[in-house]
């Protein structure tokens, strides 16, 4: 039998239950790729920018910009190469959380598309860059760019998960070097909630589901609540209500530890999966001799 033991703070949960939301399938393709770049204030004629896929994603590189359109989620991302990651500045990059967030904010204001989620709260985080002597006898690090992620809320419920955010990148001279966009666009109600789950229902399932899974031992230290929206690379069709769950799960020896992160409903009545489950591994077949 595993042991397991909750020191989480349940989190609290809104007095009429959020209803679940189908989302709008995004269109990508060559055409809605370069309409962002245009979104994005680039010329994108077909005699101006190169256009390339790969298995995740589709390309539009113009001058040292490039803008990818997702093709599982429809989210976009620009980065300028030609300033991306570097700075003109020998000195660390100073600024406060205040004001990266309105630079950001100033940033973006010309791509009338970002406006929503600019308008949200943000956390900022700072880049670094480290260098020492040949020998280790000096080493010296300095911030050089400031992520300014803001994250999304639906009807004063917080989203979560890989999505929901856009990250706006701002070089020491507070220029936009980059942007990471996955919002997902909501089409409307695809069905009311009629109850939400207890939060010590759903850490009950869990802790059930790492027992199964011949967990030795393990902590469960913190649970929120939100919507869940998924990464890049995955297509979604509903967004629902669902509890995170953060744990730290022991091994057999009492010693090996390892984070984990669980995501389960938190409808009484949900709609099909949160989460997709993994792709199947093929079989191989034996070889015959």
């Amino acid at each position: 039998m595993g042991k397991f033991t909750v020191e989480a703070v349940f989190p609290s949960l809104p007095s009429t239950p959020p209803p679940v939301f189908s989302l709008v399938t995004p269109e990508v393709s060559e055409s809605s790729l370069r309409a962002f770049a245009r979104d994005f204030g680039l010329r994108s004629q077909e005699v101006e920018g190169a256009v390339r896929s790969h298995s995740t994603a589709i390309l539009y590189t113009e001058g040292s910009v490039q803008v990818q359109l997702f093709k599982g989620s429809g989210g976009v991302r620009r980065r300028d190469f030609g300033s991306w990651m570097r700075s003109e500045q020998d000195s660390s990059f100073e600024i406060t959380d205040g004001a990266a967030i309105e630079a950001a904010r100033d940033a973006v204001r010309g791509f009338p598309f970002l406006n929503e989620a600019a308008a949200g709260g943000a956390v900022v985080k700072r880049l670094n860059e480290a260098s020492s002597q040949r020998g280790g006898e000096s080493f010296s690090q300095r911030v050089t760019h400031a992520a300014v992620c803001f994250h999304r809320s639906v009807s004063g419920v917080p989203v979560d998960g890989p999505g929901g955010k856009m990250t706006v990148f701002l070089s020491p001279e507070r220029k936009l070097t980059g942007v990471d966009y996955l919002w997902r666009r909501i089409s409307g109600v695809y069905r009311e909630t009629k109850r939400l789950r207890p939060a010590e229902e759903a850490v009950r399932q869990v802790t059930d589901s790492w027992e199964k899974r011949g967990v030795a031992s393990g902590v469960v230290n913190q649970v929120r609540f939100g919507y869940l929206e998924l990464g890049w690379s995955d297509a979604q069709v509903l967004m629902q209500p669902a509890y995170i769950v953060f744990g730290v799960l022991g091994g057999p020896d009492g010693r090996a530890r390892s984070g984990a992160v669980e995501v389960v409903h938190a409808s009484a009545d949900p709609v099909g999966d949160l989460v997709p489950p993994p792709p199947k591994t093929p079989k191989q077949t034996a070889r015959s001799a």
